[in-house]
């Protein structure tokens, strides 16, 4: 393989990795809920397809500590 299409091949690596990196945004804040309480959670923001989803944990309650405790619903 010579030097120019290796220069070629990490240039669309580089540019893929920064495309998945910066498609999602997070924004956290609270959230009001038909009781109007406020809820924990963080705003995902899709910035390919334009979809945003509130992430929170099941109970509604508390902080999120990991990925697998996230329920997201579309907004």
């Amino acid at each position: 393989m010579g030097i120019p299409v290796a220069i070629v091949i990490g240039a669309l690596i580089v540019g893929a990795a920064i495309a998945f990196t910066f498609r999602w945004e997070l924004v956290v804040g609270p959230n009001r809920d038909f009781r109007d309480l406020a809820q924990p959670g963080i705003y995902r923001l899709d910035r390919w397809s334009g979809a945003v989803a509130w992430c929170a944990t099941p109970q509604r309650t508390g902080l999120i500590r990991d990925a697998s405790s996230v329920d997201c619903e579309s907004r």
